[in-house]
């Protein structure tokens, strides 16, 4: 179906064909024979143009309808399908596609490493709504844009038949060309939340901190607003409709009418036609929506929004939040002092070593300080899992002990005990990473 100012028309009606070259003469049948009389309400003239040269249709639809006071209102409506949509002419069209590959590629691995992480660490950090669940929309709209745009590559190559006298011809061109226009949609929209995340690292001093908070605290006070606003938008709307809608064109209809008084609120509105169109109450209702919308809700939003920011800031002042800035330094400031003491111990225990790769300009000076930094770390991680082994036997050995002095077997409570073979750890504990091995050897 199509949406006209008037209406909405679906299929059926009668259908005229003919080819362009013999256009005027089917044009003069058509209107001798009375083809279009007062009981049409709509026309629709449906044209496609090749350039050669670009390889581009044009698709063109002209919309004429006729209502019922006798007027007709034209709409025109004009798409492009490109045939060759990556050509490679220049080494731009190669990095252009290079681009596009390697933005699904990341998209590819993000959905790899998100899934590894919630299989490790379960969905703990969707249980509130947040940047997380933004990612998880914008990963999706991206895998939706990615078949659209496989699925519409294939359309173009199908939809375009050899023989330019088929019949479905421009009905498969339409078809393309509004396919293509909801791929452009979906990567629009999917644009916008990418700059939406933005505000996700923006917190880099803490004037930034607390805009962002002010910004997230103030989601639920702004969405209950937004609910009067529509409900009070709605009622003036009804009334500007049916005050002056069949006198001004811009009220004739709900959907003009809404758009009118938005527009109204930021002063492109023409006073004087409602106030010669409805008098002294054309008069009030603009003053009255100006005064409700401009002077009461607007201002309403600005006090929410500084009422919850001074919330903020004695928060901050409270319990200040880390910046990204400063959780970096403190980062960067953790990892220097671990340098400097695994090269202080390792200077003690190899001083004639160390001063030969000390030396000003020397090239293994900073292999010497890879190396040293990753030898210290196997031997931690080495020096950590052999403690934990020992201390697991001991605590079987106890376990033995205890069993075999009568005591309540600890197998009834934690399971079936190894006997014989390679130490298994318990069935309820979980083994641990090489990260943790070494973090319980550093606090030894």
């Amino acid at each position: 179906p199509t949406l006209g100012r008037y209406g909405l028309y679906y299929g059926g009606g009668f259908v005229a064909k003919w080819p362009f070259v013999e256009s005027h003469e089917h044009v003069a049948l058509v209107e001798e024979s009375h083809w279009i009389d007062t009981k049409t309400r709509v026309v629709f003239l449906d044209f496609a143009f090749f350039n050669p040269d670009l390889a581009l249709f044009l698709s063109t639809e002209v919309l004429f309808e006729f209502p019922g006071h006798g007027a007709v209102e034209p709409r025109l409506a004009v798409q492009s399908i490109s045939l060759i949509r990556y050509p490679v002419n220049g080494i731009g069209d190669i990095v252009r596609i290079g681009v596009v590959c390697f933005v699904y590629l990341m998209v590819v691995y993000y959905i790899l490493d998100d899934v590894e992480y919630c299989r490790k660490k379960g969905l703990a950090k969707y249980a509130s709504f947040g940047w997380p669940h933004v990612d998880v929309i914008n990963v999706c709209l991206f895998v939706i844009s990615g078949v659209w745009k496989l699925a519409n590559q294939i359309l173009v190559l199908l939809a375009i038949p050899k023989e330019s006298a088929d019949e479905a011809l421009l009905s498969r061109i339409r078809a393309t060309a509004v396919s293509l226009q909801s791929e452009d949609y979906i990567i629009g929209f999917n644009g916008l939340l990418l700059w939406i995340k933005l505000f996700k690292y923006i917190s880099i001093t803490g004037s930034l901190v607390r805009v962002q908070k002010a910004m997230v605290k103030s989601v639920k006070d702004i969405a209950s607003f937004a609910v009067l606003f529509v409900v009070v938008l709605f009622a003036f709307a009804i009334l500007g409709f049916l005050l002056v809608g069949n006198q001004i064109w811009s009220f004739s209809t709900m959907n003009g009418s809404i758009t009118t008084i938005v527009r109204a609120m930021y002063g492109d509105v023409d006073f004087q036609a409602v106030v010669d169109a409805a008098g002294i109450w054309g008069f009030l209702y603009l003053i009255g929506w100006l005064i409700v919308s401009t002077s009461i809700l607007l201002n309403l939003v600005i006090a929410i929004m500084i009422e919850v920011f001074r919330v903020v800031q004695e928060e901050e002042q409270m319990r200040p939040t880390p910046t990204r800035l400063e959780q970096i330094l403190d980062d960067l400031k953790k990892r220097r002092e671990e340098w400097e003491e695994l090269r202080h111990e390792y200077d003690q225990k190899n001083p004639d070593l160390a001063a030969e790769f000390k030396k000003p300009g020397t090239f293994m000076t900073l292999v010497f300080r890879v190396w040293t930094m990753l030898n210290k770390r196997s031997e931690r991680r080495a020096a950590a899992a052999a403690a934990l082994l020992a201390a697991d036997e001991e605590e079987d050995e106890e376990v033995e002990e205890k069993e075999g002095a009568g005591a309540k077997p600890l197998s009834d409570k934690f399971g079936p005990i190894p006997q014989s073979g390679e130490w298994k750890p318990w069935p309820s504990r979980v083994a641990p990473s090489q990260d943790d091995l070494a973090r319980q050897a550093l606090h030894k």
